[in-house]
Formats: structure tokens, C-alpha cells, sequence
């Protein structure tokens, strides 16, 4: 977080080092145990699995979701990775990263925190959020994006600034080299002509001295 004035959530996050981005043993652990009052009625009553389909479907399922989360959200938040002794690691699946699964993911997500945290609510499973009716589709946030267009709006002035600085600093030393040359020029044309008045003063003389004797 930038530096200046922190708010208490933010502050609260500062001994995390993933700033609530992640998907450590204890917070999957607490989601996993958040589930089982719906899990087993809706799998075991609703669908008819059995125990044994409903933990082998469950907790792989949960797992893919750690890998994948924490492979994608701290990674597009600038965070560093997931160990093994921390989380789902972030290396199992970090080969996806770049590919047309993640940048859809990382997309959706970044129009989540475009509209305010209003919307595209899932990292990890978006057709949740067409299902539920809180997809926001990217023709309708992205012209919201403001920050890209002034960075680079900005980005854009300070290299002219620079252009124009060096010209500027160019010029000067253009301008003190030709007057050094010129005052060069100068210097020997004076020598010249000193040079020519001595020699002509020693001829004189050399005459002179020719027509006494």
C-alpha cells in the first residue's frame, strides 16, 4: 500500500505478507469447515451421493481451487508466491500464467476491482457470477479504467519533457563548443598577426642593421 494515511483493515494486514490475498492451510481449512453444514445435505440428501463421492469430489475440488487461487490472485496483486509450509503452493500451476485460461481469469478479476468490488465477485469459477446475475462484462468497466490512460498519458509527457531537455542541454553544448572554436579562431589569428609583425620587426631590423654596416 502507498505510503500515507492507513486505514484499520489495511493496517491489520500488515503482518501478513500476502495482505489477505491468499489461500494459507488455515483459512482453506476454515472454508472447508464453513461448508460441511450444506455440503453433505446437498450432495448426500439433494443428489443422492454417497459419503465417500461427496469427500472424493469435495476436497480435490477445494484443493484445485487453493492451487489455482493462489497461483493467480497474489501473483496479479504483486505478491510473492505460496510455499508448501504456507498454502497450496503457487509453483504447481504457475506454468498456466500467461495462458488464455489466466488471462481471462486475471481480466475478469480486474473488472471486480474496477466496478468497486460490485462485481465478478469469483477468481477462480466466473460462471458463478453469470449464474448468480453479478457478472459485469469488460465493454461495461473497462471504459471506467482510468489509471492505464493517465500513466500513460503521463508517461507519454515526461519522455517529450526529457526530448525537449536534452535538446535543450544539446544546444548549449553546441553552442559553447562554437564559441570556444571561435574564440579559438580568434586566439590564433591573433598569433598570426603577432607572428607576422615580429617577423616583419626582425627583417626591419636584419636591413637595417645591413645598410649600417
Amino acid at each position: 500500500m502507498p505510503s500515507g494515511k492507513k486505514t484499520k483493515a489495511s493496517k491489520s494486514l500488515d503482518s501478513d505478507p500476502f495482505r489477505g490475498t491468499a489461500f494459507t492451510w488455515a483459512v482453506s481449512g476454515m472454508m472447508c469447515v464453513q461448508m460441511l453444514p450444506t455440503l453433505f445435505p446437498i450432495y448426500m440428501r439433494i443428489l443422492q451421493f454417497s459419503f465417500l463421492k461427496t469427500v472424493a469430489i469435495f476436497f480435490p475440488s477445494m484443493l484445485l481451487h487453493a492451487l489455482i487461487w493462489n497461483t493467480l490472485h497474489p501473483h496479479m496483486h504483486g505478491l510473492p508466491d505460496i510455499k508448501i509450509f504456507q498454502g497450496a503452493p503457487s509453483r504447481v500451476l504457475a506454468w498456466l500464467r500467461g495462458s488464455a485460461f489466466f488471462n481471462y481469469l486475471y481480466q475478469n478479476h480486474e473488472g471486480h476491482h474496477v466496478v468497486g468490488g460490485r462485481g465478478n465477485y469469483n477468481v477462480c469459477c466466473p460462471l458463478t457470477d453469470h449464474l448468480l446475475g453479478t457478472y459485469v462484462p469488460q465493454k461495461i468497466w473497462r471504459p471506467k479504467v482510468k489509471l492505464p490512460g493517465t500513466l500513460l498519458a503521463k508517461r507519454k509527457a515526461d519522455e517529450a519533457a526529457a526530448e525537449v531537455e536534452l535538446e535543450n542541454h544539446a544546444s548549449v553544448i553546441i553552442d559553447d563548443v562554437t564559441t570556444s572554436l571561435e574564440s579559438i579562431d580568434q586566439s590564433s589569428g591573433a598569433v598570426e598577426i603577432k607572428l607576422d609583425n615580429a617577423e616583419h620587426t626582425v627583417l626591419k631590423t636584419v636591413d637595417e642593421n645591413r645598410v649600417t654596416v
